[in-house]
């Protein structure tokens, strides 16, 4: 990239043109593409948008970094690489999330059930093996919207691509590739959480 500086102690929200302002690079190092990403879900606040341009960005080191990045959000990671941090975000790009781990069982993106109406558009999420995890993870927040995303590629893909229970959400135009389970879950817990042209 561009950016000879970034960003690491995030205390305000703030507004950015993408993830690589934070220090994520494409083809860079895993754990600060992790870290890199989280800190631009907290600086983006409620309402913001988070840009992850094309290329692809290794993740890894699951709650490990995630923490160490996000602690002023009071977010605490469980079994989670990346976390939708506030209300009515707008997670979108061309980019790629690439799992680096070699055997995994958690979530690559997780967006918090305490928060509401946040959408993510047009990534793609990909693993280095079989995943027995979850791509993309709405849980129970209300009103999230997953459009225009792939998980998996030709190679290998997640046990479930995208897991979205809560109410008034919505799962289109989403492309799940070799997945090893359920490929999308809509949680029958949820009301009004529908799913549309996806294949």
């Amino acid at each position: 990239g561009t950016y000879g500086m970034y960003v690491f102690n995030v205390t305000k929200t703030c507004d950015f043109d993408s993830v690589m302002e934070f220090g994520a690079q494409s083809g860079g190092n895993a754990i600060r593409n992790t870290m890199a990403i989280n800190r631009a879900g907290v600086a983006a606040g409620e309402g913001g948008i988070v840009h992850v341009p094309a290329g692809t960005f290794e993740v890894s080191d699951y709650n490990t970094a995630v923490d160490a990045a996000t602690s002023s959000s009071g977010t605490s990671a469980s079994n989670t690489c990346i976390i939708g941090m506030a209300s009515n975000q707008l997670w979108h790009g061309k980019g790629t999330i690439h799992d680096g781990q070699s055997t995994s069982n958690d979530v690559v993106f997780q967006i918090d059930n305490s928060f509401t109406g946040v959408t993510v558009k047009g990534l793609t999420f990909t693993t280095l093996t079989g995943n027995a995890g979850v791509a993309i993870k709405a849980g129970t927040a209300e009103n999230s919207t997953i459009d225009g995303c792939t998980t998996g590629d030709t190679s290998n893909g997640y046990a479930r691509g995208i897991e979205c229970q809560g109410d008034g959400s919505r799962v289109t135009n989403c492309h799940i590739v070799n997945s090893t389970g359920e490929g999308i879950v809509i949680a029958s817990s949820g009301s009004g959480v529908t799913a549309s042209n996806n294949r």
